[in-house]
């Protein structure tokens, strides 16, 4: 079913030749078509929405060991790592909340990496939840957390 859906959202974007398929086109295809032929054309989100800046923040600050935002010919993986003799790529999502998404643009990945040869697993990353406890409302990190 994923491998369907891949193969129709990439030949819809094929059908432009002057698109290149992005695994974020792929993740936002899945949540908005509108957003996807906004981002085609380089019509940029307000860059100091919320959301965007808790995304780079997460982005940032977890996984510190991995290697981090590998770009590969026209992919931007969040994460690469060797697991043994394989490769493991890693999208980092700051909650599951479009989980059908984040899967969309992984197997996107995925697919592209082994057209050019390269074997890869694939995993989806989401920070730990904030638990909220008696403690929080002294705690320096409150408005990281609550915000």
């Amino acid at each position: 079913m994923i491998e369907n859906s891949l193969e129709a959202t990439k030949a819809h974007f094929e059908a432009r030749p002057s698109w290149k398929v992005l695994g974020s086109y792929v993740q936002a295809f899945s949540i908005c078509p509108r957003q996807v032929w906004l981002m085609s054309r380089q019509i940029c989100p307000d860059e100091s929405h919320e959301l965007l800046q808790v995304g780079r923040l997460i982005q940032s600050q977890t996984y510190a060991r991995e290697h981090k935002e590998v770009r590969f010919e026209h992919l931007t993986l969040d994460l690469i790592r060797r697991a043994g003799k394989n490769f493991v790529v890693a999208e980092v999502k700051k909650s599951s909340r479009a989980l059908e998404a984040a899967r969309m643009q992984l197997a996107f990945y995925l697919f592209e990496l082994k057209q050019m040869g390269i074997d890869a697993e694939g995993e989806l990353l989401f920070p730990p939840s904030p638990l909220r406890n008696r403690y929080c409302r002294r705690c320096a990190y409150e408005e990281f957390c609550w915000a």
